[in-house]
């Protein structure tokens, strides 16, 4: 966990992160859930990063996850849904 809170806080536009963390103070019992499953960076890269919604193909977004969407959206973080097929 500090691993990734501390990629958070060295690639993450801090103005977005307080934004988001701001916004899940206001309701930190409904807003906890939704966010994105997946975290990715390039250890060498510093500007690539993502967030992943997984998805299976039969799966549909939650009102929170799509709520959580828009608003990394909104803050400009990479943010996307990942649909994965069993084989």
């Amino acid at each position: 966990a500090y691993r990734v809170v501390s990629v958070w806080l060295k690639r993450l536009p801090l103005d977005s992160l307080k934004r988001i963390l701001l916004l899940m103070a206001q309701d930190i019992e409904r807003l906890k859930s939704g966010l994105p499953d997946l975290f990715v960076w390039k250890e060498e890269d510093t500007a690539e990063l993502s967030f992943y919604e997984v998805k299976s193909p039969n799966d549909r977004l939650s009102a929170l996850q799509e709520f959580w969407i828009r608003q990394f959206q909104q803050y400009r973080l990479p943010v996307s849904v990942l649909k994965v097929s069993y084989t």
